[in-house]
């Protein structure tokens, strides 16, 4: 495996995405995380990750949001409950495996994303997103 030793500024990193949604890998941690950069504007779609937390922190732009479901199951999220993070620069928060959550962001915004390496950025809805993407580590 490579070194990872090159230091890198992520905002100049994130301000060279040209899509929404896209994640580009950083570096990995202990051969078990990974470090990820997007930007994201919009809104993404409800979904979990069965096996791994997920940490977002807010790099550039924002603020963004996330909604935290607080009911069950998936089609009653949005009438029957929900909560919501605000992110701002600066800020980190994480969001425990298997708990729905949906980023939205009203305006372009920088992120990292930390979780398991291997992770799709949809979870669980995978298979149901055109959003999808199956990051490699190394891309």
């Amino acid at each position: 495996m490579p070194i990872e030793n090159t230091v890198q500024n992520l905002p100049d990193r994130i301000a060279k995405i040209t899509k929404s949604w896209t994640q580009q890998h950083v570096l990995s941690l202990n051969d078990s995380h990974s470090i990820k950069i997007a930007t994201f504007e919009g809104d993404f779609i409800w979904h979990s990750h069965p096996d791994t937390d997920e940490v977002f922190y807010c790099v550039s732009g924002g603020p963004f949001y996330i909604d935290i479901a607080t009911a069950e199951p998936d089609s009653e999220i949005e009438r029957e409950g929900y909560t919501t993070a605000e992110l701002k620069v600066g800020d980190i928060l994480c969001i425990p495996r298997t708990i729905r959550h949906r980023p939205r962001a009203p305006v372009l915004t920088g992120v990292t994303l930390t979780e398991k390496i291997g992770t799709v950025n949809t979870g669980d809805e995978a298979d149901k997103s055109v959003l999808t993407v199956n990051l490699k580590e190394g891309q």
